[in-house]
């Protein structure tokens, strides 16, 4: 009979295991690259990859100045337009950095997917996600990025999450009114310092392993 050891090894193998990278750990091209090598190492390990990103440090910043420079209270749907730009920016050229190095991926907005939200532009919350798009491209054995601080409404419009959207995008199977689909998702979320086994507002407690993206 195996050691228990090995069966934990098998049981790791067959994760589903989602990534969140914030904004400064995609600040750069070069960071950029250094995330796609980490992802594609945890896909060597034999595990299904699904990645959530932020925009690249300082990007939302500067398109909220932008739009002030437009319009001194920025309509918040044409607000919310402009602000997706930032992580659809980041997906592109993750998912290209990750093609140059031999991995198959796809990179999807939060519409594509889809995330379902209200009508609370620059501050929506998750209705449900539509897991569909991403379960079976992991069944094709590619690794998935989304763009986890955006979504779309019933009516068809852009919305965003408000700060730290992307978190929530990632724990989005606890929140009310999910879909069966969603439920899937697991409980792992990365960030700058820390691999949390649980989501990172929730408290200190929360196991987690010390790792530098």
């Amino acid at each position: 009979m195996p050691p228990f050891g090995l069966f934990k090894q098998k049981a790791r193998k067959m994760a589903l295991i989602v990534q969140k990278y914030g904004g400064t750990s995609v600040g750069s091209a070069e960071r950029i690259k250094n995330v796609a090598k980490r992802v594609a190492q945890t896909r060597a390990e034999g595990h299904d990859v699904v990645i959530v990103v932020s925009a690249m440090s300082g990007e939302t910043n500067r398109l909220v100045a932008l739009a002030h420079e437009m319009q001194e209270l920025p309509d918040p749907r044409e607000m919310d337009v402009v602000l997706a730009t930032g992580e659809q920016v980041t997906i592109g050229l993750l998912a290209m950095a990750l093609k140059n190095i031999g991995v198959d991926a796809k990179s999807y907005t939060g519409w594509q997917v889809a995330v379902q939200t209200d009508n609370a532009h620059t501050k929506a919350r998750i209705d449900h996600i539509d897991g569909d798009k991403i379960h079976a491209d992991l069944k094709a054995g590619k690794i998935v990025i989304v763009a986890g601080f955006q979504g779309i409404t019933a009516e068809g419009d852009i919305s965003t999450l408000g700060r730290g959207g992307s978190d929530t995008f990632a724990g989005g199977r606890r929140r009310p009114g999910r879909r069966a689909e969603s439920r899937r998702m697991p409980d792992l979320y990365r960030c700058r310092r820390r691999v949390h086994h649980r989501p990172p507002r929730r408290p200190r407690s929360a196991p987690h392993e010390h790792h530098f993206v």
